[in-house]
């Protein structure tokens, strides 16, 4: 027994470990707006990392939030993707907790949306809806088209929905593998934004983004959730930003968002950005 316990510690403090040394690194190598010299990523950075500018929808949405933490309905999940770090996510609470968007991400999401101003957005992994809110409630003519895996949580997202009035939203349920497909090929405009948070594995965020591609507006961008989640999934972020028409690229820590653009004929700008308070030392004069 003491050998097993042993080997259950030594685990997971290779785990914690491994967590730490992925986050170091990125704390590195990031950067703060001081010292991003593109003027496309530094705009970028003021209106939708930076800004707090507030909307009377951030409040709608975070209270539903609060409601599910509170929330012990039991729910059976079928998971397709790499799950959350906790296995014990059998009540909406946890679900909650561990696997929705929590308040500021929301709010950075809606502020991106704002900034693309897109016709047309995919999500992969609409979970309980609350990441879909915040990425539909800035543009009213834009369609938000998601994909859930799970059908209780495709059936809560959709109530969720209907309660804050957000009618701009299409739902599917199904595995991403059998639906994206199809759905793709019944769109009739191109995607100008992509929020891909389902799947957190390498090989299949590589995969969904080269479904996608075809697709993909002119000046479309990608959000990819999670890059800091696993080695597999640093290493997919890592291969993404070498495509060449991914003229702008930047990680942020959590997620990374990737810029397209077909008529691309200078070299590309990939940033990694922190919040000047973590490195404050970085400010002015003292950027460089």
């Amino acid at each position: 027994m003491k050998r097993f316990i042993t080997f259950g510690n030594a685990k997971t403090t290779r785990s914690t470990l491994s967590i730490l040394f992925r986050y170091l690194r990125y704390y590195i190598n990031a950067k703060t707006a001081y010292q991003i010299h593109s003027p496309f990523l530094y705009q970028f950075i003021n209106e939708c990392i930076i800004d707090n500018n507030f909307y009377y929808i951030f409040n709608h949405i975070d209270e539903m939030h609060q409601a599910l933490l509170q929330d012990q309905s039991e729910i059976q999940l079928i998971d397709y993707g790499a799950g959350s770090r906790k296995t014990d996510n059998t009540t909406i609470a946890s679900i909650a907790k561990n696997a929705t968007s929590p308040s500021w991400k929301g709010i950075q999401l809606y502020h991106i949306a704002r900034f693309i101003q897109p016709k047309v957005t995919l999500e992969l992994g609409s979970n309980l809806g609350i990441g879909t809110a915040y990425l539909a409630a800035p543009v009213n003519t834009n369609t938000v088209f998601t994909i859930e895996g799970d059908p209780s949580l495709h059936k809560y997202a959709n109530q969720h929905w209907q309660k804050l009035e957000i009618e701009n939203i299409r739902s599917f349920c199904g595995e991403f593998s059998a639906t994206l497909p199809l759905l793709l090929s019944e769109m009739d405009d191109p995607i100008d934004l992509v929020y891909l948070d389902g799947n957190h594995r390498k090989d299949a965020t590589i995969a969904y983004v080269e479904q996608i591609l075809p697709y993909l507006s002119s000046k479309g961008a990608i959000i990819v959730d999670d890059i800091q989640w696993s080695s597999g999934m640093i290493a997919a972020w890592e291969e993404l930003i070498t495509i060449s028409k991914f003229c702008y690229s930047i990680n942020l820590g959590q997620y990374g968002v990737l810029f397209w653009d077909e008529t691309q004929s200078y070299p590309n700008q990939h940033v990694t950005y922190i919040s000047y308070k973590y490195k404050p030392w970085k400010i002015g004069l003292f950027a460089h």
